[in-house]
């Protein structure tokens, strides 16, 4: 743990100090970002999450009907192999009635699926911006975790043994098949099906109602007076009408525009770490929360879901590939 200290802290500050440098924290830095015009709105908040919920209990349901659930509410399985083979089903059965849900929502919007994030808007660009985002999140987040840890150490709080019950079940389970599934799971399902949910779902929606709450609204074109008013603001853009470059928005909005933005980064993170409390310890908790961060900044940035789910996937990856080699890392 020591060495963690020495390690990840002050690395970290590098980063930020880098990021700062950037300016990824001025209140410009989404002047330019893409709108989000999917046609969702705050209902879809309650109508996304309903949708995952009745996967959920269907989920739930057909557990009970092949008797995995005792007679005290708990799921019991006979291996870590079964627990995998049900987890990609849970996973599958959450994912899909938020799916045509979302889909149905965006059907008769024009470019409805891109505005969503679902149909990338520049490829090279984000995955270039993936790649860095990749790098952040593993120093900002070991650093945070390294940090957590250490204080909750000074408290006589037990250091977790790995942080999570999914890289538990993969060092214990002597499977192959079963460290596979779990592998999928964590690399290819979750990072799908958590990106569309927080950032996707709940940020977007979210953001189509804070922005008019803030006060943020297009006005007319200057060039040929094109009504641009009642849909998502980005502070230049070209007008559909005739194409000229616009600056829509005055600096109130703009700063209107990068308050609403943060807020919902910040709730779309805080729902994500709070999510994984059943299955992480708590000091995973604030890592979790750096890493949904930085996944709604990109989302935010970038407008589409590409580069969210590569950082996802890939941070996974990275813990799977430590677990695997070198267990006593986490400890």
């Amino acid at each position: 743990m020591i060495i963690w200290l020495a390690i990840f802290p002050p690395v970290a500050l590098l980063v930020v100090a880098a990021l700062v440098w950037r300016g990824c924290f001025r209140r410009n830095v989404f002047n330019d970002a893409p709108t989000r015009e999917a046609g969702l709105s705050a209902f879809d908040l309650a109508g996304g999450l309903a949708a995952m919920m009745i996967g959920g209990l269907a989920f739930q349901i057909l557990m009970q009907s092949r008797g995995l659930v005792g007679a005290n509410g708990k799921v019991a399985f006979d291996s870590i192999l079964e627990g995998s083979v049900w987890g990609l089903v849970g996973q599958v059965m959450a994912v899909v009635p938020l799916l045509l849900y979302i889909i149905f929502r965006i059907r008769d919007e024009e470019n409805g699926a891109k505005e969503f994030g679902f149909i990338p808007r520049d490829i090279k660009r984000e995955i270039s911006v993936a790649a860095v985002a990749t790098i952040v999140s593993l120093v900002l987040v070991f650093a945070t975790s390294t940090i957590v840890v250490s204080i909750g150490i000074l408290f006589e709080q037990p250091a977790p043994k790995l942080g999570h019950q999914m890289l538990e079940q993969l060092v214990e389970s002597p499977s192959t098949l079963a460290r596979v599934l779990i592998a999928v799971s964590a690399i290819v399902v979750a990072p799908i099906v958590e990106e569309i949910a927080y950032r996707g779902l709940i940020q977007t929606a979210l953001l189509t109602w804070l922005l008019p709450a803030f006060g943020v609204y297009k006005e007319g074109c200057a060039e040929c007076g094109y009504d641009l008013r009642g849909t998502l603001a980005a502070g230049k853009e070209s007008c559909p009408e005739c194409g000229k470059v616009i600056r829509s928005l005055s600096p109130k909005q703009l700063n209107a525009m990068f308050t609403a933005r943060c807020v919902t980064i910040f709730f779309a993170a805080l729902l994500f770490a709070m999510v994984h409390i059943g299955g992480a310890a708590w000091q995973t908790v604030p890592s979790l929360f750096v890493l949904g961060v930085i996944l709604g900044w990109v989302y935010e940035r970038t407008g589409s879901l590409l580069p969210c789910i590569l950082i996802h996937a890939i941070f996974n990856g990275v813990n799977i590939a430590i677990v695997t080699l070198w267990p006593s890392a986490f400890s």
